[in-house]
């Protein structure tokens, strides 16, 4: 493995119990959201839809993001299959915002950045 690691050998993040929301939209409303066009930016902001999350749990590393990528798309599947969200996530925008944690402790494994 050829890849730099972001967290050290023996790393172990934090699981918490938190309140968080998943914003989704359609992939092609993206580019009016990142536009430095407002009316563009407001008229995007019409299509986002936005899934409330109360007391789940979630695994954060010491900057309360995901460790991985593979860990936050499980994260937003496992969400979208519970929420029974009729939308396709293949074609949508999905990302955790506004996390609130409740409750904290660290994993008790080996975190290993390249398998989770």
């Amino acid at each position: 493995m050829n890849e730099k690691r972001k967290y050290p050998i023996g790393y172990k993040p934090r699981v918490c119990i938190a309140k968080f929301d998943i914003h989704y939209y359609p992939h092609n409303v993206h580019k009016l959201l990142v536009s430095k066009n407002k009316s563009k930016v407001e008229k995007g902001m019409k299509s986002v839809k936005t899934i409330n999350c109360n007391l789940y749990p979630i695994v954060l590393d010491d900057e309360n993001k995901s460790p991985t990528d593979n860990l936050r798309m499980n994260l937003i599947k496992f969400i979208w299959k519970e929420k029974g969200i009729k939308a396709d996530l293949d074609k949508h925008h999905a990302v955790v915002r506004g996390i609130d944690i409740v409750s904290e402790g660290r994993v008790c494994y080996e975190f290993d950045e390249f398998k989770h």
